[in-house]
């Protein structure tokens, strides 16, 4: 494996963490922003500490 890189990216938000939260996993902005790589990409259940969540 020594032709491998290691490489990471980061990116500064600039909003509160409830609405970033909101963007990622309210149902309709979660199809949204995951169309780009998964078309079609949904969840059932509700994200709750010990709830379970099918992708």
């Amino acid at each position: 494996m020594k032709n491998f890189k290691t490489i990471s990216f980061s990116i500064q938000i600039d909003a509160d963490r409830a609405n970033v939260w909101k963007v990622l996993w309210e149902p309709n902005s979660y199809r949204n922003w995951t169309r780009v790589f998964m078309e079609g990409s949904h969840y059932t259940g509700e994200l709750k500490e010990g709830n379970t969540i099918r992708f």
